[in-house]
């Protein structure tokens, strides 16, 4: 990508010392060079490695348009009537596939691999699948990112959300843009979102921040600085003869709002006719060659000119044109000369990520300080606080604000300015690139209590192989997420004939002790399992039932001995929450009580649990404890557990030389830990998915543990 925040960046890590490789593709049709503009000129050439990409001539389009027609016009909010394009998505996989494969080529141990922007979003997972989770990986999208309503429309949401989320650290232009991004992974994907981040379904936390881009306002300053950028804007300020002149430069793209930016300034020369023969607006305008041999981009082209010529022909007269149309790339010399001899600067885009081109007309401006007017739908409107704010879509606003910014005192400019100069002279490309690097740095030295606790894959084939030798086998099973699937509610997860024909099955077998660990209340186990053969844990070990060769056993409890007035004030609590949480609901069993928000809105029922969680935290001296788990807040007896109930089965089995232990969320931990204490030759706790986890194991999903029991009972 040629960006010119992303090179000068570059260039300050290899002045620093930095070995840096540049990995790219030119793309279907190279930009013409300009000259002025050194992208990797700077700093030692020993220093920089350039690695191409070489696609074939059908994907690299393909992966070109997919960018251009589906990803560019979703992310700014502009419809083009293209949003499912299957053959493109399948050249964007494999472009970035051919991107990760080269890296995981010439990666070396130690190497920071930073990601740049929107073409190559799946290329965070797909290096995490092939270097591991000790590579250093960020990402970060120079464009803006999408509300998730509007996100949601995209067919392959859910595979790009994915593909991103196998960095450390994710950056944005603005905070905007984090909350956009956190709400699509908590309402499509499900995921639990903090001020830090997104926790993925791994318990990996990807570190979401914001890092505003900057320009390389040292390079701006020097090029400005040479004597024949001075002369030529002196002559530039010589030409006008006393008229003033408003300056924009933008790409030819729809979401850059050009004709917006001419209906505007002729609606400002209609309401203002004292400015006829006074103002002129330098537009100048560029574009990718690829692009502009596009059909929707040569009619936007077609537009703008056509805008331009009835301007000119409405309001101009022999010795004066309104509008001065430049419709191609300029030299830096060139650009920062016309920037310096602008008396306003004019930019009204529809959306952008920052837009770092009026960031260098305030860097033009050291001499004369002339405003600047800008669209508040960029990422630079949040930064530069010396602006005159715009919207671009209401044309009157936008002429009031052109005559501000022409009749604006010299006292006001200079304040204006130097609010807008001490920003981009201060949050500079170094200091982005800076910023970006050293959160990376900081997030993977804060990295080990969490990538390296995620346990290897079960080995299936050789357990049960263990299981068939062993002389007396316990398993211990949780219920929900681990026999059976998690269901909307929970009355809807009652046990299937397939699990009730393994469970019996294993039952039969002299050898094998069956016990379900379970949170539930005793009724629905009992309604669903009690027939059984089988030994039961409910409400997290406050019900007992042991496991009876050839009868049922009675159920066991320790109610007498607790202290559950609480109950009363907790329900309150929660059915208070649950009148304020649409889709929330109230599970009531012997004595636990559980508050539910799976079907309540996604980022508001997380928002109500950090409150509930705030609220039942400052309660006083209450014998309780708290446990947040799946879209769920459980309060319980203080001291009661799974982790008690698994001691209590182990001490009533001393013989056993097999256990497997199986859970799905954090309840089940203390589960693990209690086995993993034991002195049995051979024990295995397994984890249900790939997370963070106590267990020394895990498997894919909660069917997997239904194969697992299958190959049990097909043993001896």
């Amino acid at each position: 990508m040629n960006n010119s925040a992303v090179a000068a960046a570059g260039r300050h890590l290899q002045k620093n010392g930095h070995s840096v490789v540049w990995i790219g593709h030119e793309g279907p049709s190279p930009s013409p060079s300009v000259p002025g503009n050194p992208l990797l000129s700077s700093g030692s050439s020993a220093q920089v490695s350039i690695e191409p990409i070489h696609l074939d001539p059908k994907t690299s389009r393909g992966w070109y348009d997919y960018c251009k027609t589906v990803l560019f016009p979703l992310f700014h909010y502009y419809s083009n009537g293209t949003i499912d394009a299957p053959e493109q998505w399948k050249d964007y996989k494999d472009a970035n596939e051919s991107f990760a494969q080269r890296i995981g080529e010439i990666y070396r141990e130690g190497d920071f691999i930073l990601i740049q922007d929107y073409h190559l979003m799946l290329l965070p997972s797909l290096l995490r699948e092939k270097i591991g989770f000790e590579a250093s990986i960020a990402f970060f999208c120079h464009i803006p990112w999408p509300s998730s309503e509007l996100y949601r429309g995209l067919p392959v949401r859910l595979e790009v959300l994915q593909g991103l989320l196998g960095a450390n650290l994710l950056g944005f232009q603005t905070y905007a843009f984090v909350k956009h991004f956190l709400s699509a992974c908590t309402r499509l994907m499900g995921l639990s979102a903090s001020d830090k981040g997104i926790w993925t379904e791994e318990e990996r936390m990807v570190r979401c921040d914001v890092f505003p881009a900057g320009i390389d306002a040292e390079y701006a300053t020097k090029i400005l600085g040479e004597e024949s950028v001075k002369k030529r804007i002196a002559e530039l300020r010589a030409s006008f003869h006393g008229q003033k002149m408003i300056v924009s430069n933008d790409r030819i793209e729809y979401t850059e709002g050009i004709p917006h930016k001419l209906r505007a300034f002729e609606r400002f020369l209609t309401n203002f006719p004292e400015w006829t023969g006074k103002v002129q607006l330098t537009l100048c305008c560029s574009g990718n060659a690829a692009i502009i041999a596009e059909k929707s981009y040569q009619q936007l082209q077609e537009e703008i000119e056509h805008q331009v010529g009835a301007i000119n022909g409405k309001f101009g007269t022999v010795t004066w044109n309104p509008v001065n149309y430049l419709n191609k790339p300029l030299a830096d010399e060139e650009l920062y000369a016309i920037f310096g001899a602008a008396d306003a600067g004019l930019w009204t885009p529809l959306r952008d990520g920052m837009n770092l081109t009026c960031h260098e007309f305030v860097c033009s401006q050291q001499e004369l300080k002339s405003p600047l007017i800008m669209s508040e739908f960029a990422g630079s409107a949040q930064c530069l606080s010396g602006m005159i704010l715009v919207n671009p879509w209401d044309d009157k606003r936008v002429a009031k604000a052109i005559l501000k910014a022409l009749q604006m005192s010299e006292d006001q400019k200079k304040v204006r300015f130097k609010h807008c100069y001490d920003y981009v002279k201060t949050n500079n490309s170094a200091f982005w690139i800076n910023s970006f690097l050293n959160e990376l740095k900081t997030v993977m030295k804060a990295r080990p209590q969490t990538d390296t606790m995620i346990p290897p894959k079960a080995d299936v084939e050789k357990i049960t192989e263990i299981f068939g030798k062993s002389q007396k086998r316990l398993i211990l099973l949780d219920y929900d997420g681990t026999l059976s699937a998690l269901c909307s509610s929970p009355e809807q997860a009652a046990p299937t004939a397939q699990l009730l024909a393994l469970l019996t099955k294993l039952a039969e077998k002299d050898n094998t002790f069956i016990y379900v660990i379970s949170g539930r209340d005793r009724t629905s186990l009992g309604d669903w399992l009690g027939h059984l053969n089988i030994g039961m844990s409910c409400e997290h070990g406050l019900f007992f039932r042991p496991f009876q060769r050839g009868s049922i056993a009675e159920w066991q409890d320790i109610i007498q001995t607790l202290d559950v007035n609480w109950q009363t004030d907790i329900k309150a609590i929660f059915r208070d929450f649950t009148d304020r949480t649409p889709g929330s609901m109230i599970e009531s069993k012997e004595v636990n009580l559980t508050w539910h928000y799976r079907n309540a809105d996604p980022d508001f029922g997380e928002y109500q649990k950090n409150e509930l969680l705030m609220h039942l935290q400052d309660l006083p001296g209450m014998p309780i404890d708290i446990l947040p788990g799946k879209k769920a807040v459980e309060v319980r007896p203080q001291g009661i557990n799974k982790g008690s109930v698994v001691r209590r089965i182990l001490g009533m089995h001393p013989e056993t030389d097999f256990v497997i232990c199986m859970g799905d969320d954090k309840t089940d931990e203390d589960m693990f830990v209690e086995v993993d204490k034991s002195e049995f030759e051979n024990h295995y706790t397994i984890m249900v998915e790939k997370k963070v986890t106590n267990a020394n194991f895990y498997i894919d999903e909660q069917k997997d543990v239904l194969t697992f029991l299958q190959m049990f009972a097909e043993r001896n």
